[in-house]
């Protein structure tokens, strides 16, 4: 009898701790392995610009080692000193709607050594500087509609969980845009980048 009505507690628990949150199913969240030699990523849409190399899977490249979070790989977002801020996107399956609270999940970090080219010095440099990451509404593929959320510099060099929520306030949007920013103030442009992997989007509660 007691272990009866432990679980029908449990089972309570658990419904209550789930209603007023939905899973929305995004394509690839762990960003795994490209399908052709493009090293184009199933599921999200690199946002260019088409001269300058495209954000990469992880590991292998540039000399990045580190194990994923998630599955086998991981993205690789960078900042370079020409003022580029590589994005990707993707076309949800549900609209973000004006007032609605939603919940990024997110496995974070950088690596001690990425080397890379880089155009304004003409040589390979590491791009271990933090940045942040922003979060994006939009209703094209690549067109930034509206900074829905920017993360603190990511410092750390191993996973760490990071919860982004946030509620769209100037309508209603189609497309999810990740984008790298440099940290502010900041006197000159710099070569830096994030490590991203686990993607995990809920709608909450309206609070």
């Amino acid at each position: 009898m007691k272990y009866s009505t432990l679980l029908l507690t449990c089972f309570l628990f658990c419904s209550l701790k789930s209603q007023g949150q939905d899973t929305i199913r995004l394509a690839n969240p762990s960003f795994e392995e490209a399908t052709d030699w493009e090293n184009k990523i199933p599921g999200w849409t690199s946002c260019g610009p088409w001269q300058a190399p495209q954000p990469t899977l992880q590991p292998g490249n540039f000399e990045v080692d580190k194990l994923a979070s998630d599955g086998e790989n991981y993205l690789a977002l960078v900042v370079r000193d020409d003022n580029i801020m590589e994005s990707v996107s993707q076309q949800l399956p549900v609209s973000f709607l004006e007032g609605q609270v939603y919940r990024l999940d997110a496995e974070l970090m950088r690596a001690e050594l990425f080397l890379m080219e880089s155009s304004t010095k003409n040589q390979k440099v590491n791009y271990a500087t933090p940045v942040k990451l922003q979060i994006w509404g939009s209703n094209d593929h690549c067109e930034k509609q509206e900074l829905l959320y920017t993360t603190p510099l990511i410092t750390t060099t191993r996973w760490l969980s990071y919860t982004l929520e946030f509620t769209p306030q100037q309508g209603d949007y189609n497309y999810l845009i990740l984008q790298t920013a440099p940290k502010t103030p900041v006197l000159f442009p710099y070569n830096g980048h994030v490590l991203i992997d686990n993607l995990v989007l809920t709608t909450l509660d309206n609070k």
